[in-house]
């Protein structure tokens, strides 16, 4: 359980899109988010915007998998850091996740 950015990174999203995730932690036998976070950082820098971008809570229903918080309110031209950390097997461990937001007129 080694890496860091979970392997769908990047994923391109259209402003206004309110996606939510799920990351599995492959070879897992227990995930727990009693005391797991969730952070996401606006183009890479600043502050944690979890309070404003994120709704809802996270959340596991199987021995391998976390679902992140609904995330919301991302604007096109942007790229986003989503950061969650939460414990696999007894250890804590860390996934990144980056999400590139366009604009709804863009071509690409």
């Amino acid at each position: 359980m080694s890496e860091i950015w979970v392997n769908e990174s990047p994923i391109s999203l259209v402003a206004g899109a309110e996606p939510t995730y799920t990351i599995v932690f492959d070879g897992a036998t227990s995930v727990s988010v009693t005391s797991a976070t969730q952070e996401i950082y606006k183009n890479g820098a600043g502050s944690d915007l979890s309070s404003t971008l994120c709704t809802g809570s996270l959340a596991t229903n199987t021995v391998d998998t976390v679902t992140l918080k609904k995330l919301q309110s991302l604007v096109g031209g942007n790229t986003y850091v989503v950061v969650v950390k939460c414990t696999v097997n007894g250890v804590v461990e860390v996934r990144k996740l980056n999400i590139e937001v366009q604009k709804a007129k863009e071509l690409q």
